[in-house]
């Protein structure tokens, strides 16, 4: 999961991937413990693999995410705003 180079990582590269559904469903199958209350390990997420892009491409993907994001931050505080005048 985690590139040899460590300094090649862009973090919030792997904070969208690791929120991606795919991962969501990949962890909890991995996960043990009770229906209640699962454990993910540090050492589930260190075995699992992803592809991971050259640096340049990951500072890419996370600015056009983060343009996203921040689109959906500012619509729903318009919607908020509309909601409570």
């Amino acid at each position: 999961m985690i590139p040899k180079d460590k300094f090649k990582c862009n973090i919030d590269y792997f904070y969208y991937i690791l929120s991606t559904e795919e991962m969501h469903y990949n962890l909890a199958s991995r996960a043990s413990g009770s229906a209640n209350q699962t454990n993910i390990y540090p050492t589930i997420i260190k075995s699992m693999e992803t592809l991971v892009p050259p640096f340049e491409i990951q500072n890419k993907i996370v600015k056009i995410l983060k343009t996203i994001d921040d689109k959906i931050n500012i619509d729903k505080e318009i919607n908020n705003n509309f909601i409570q005048s």
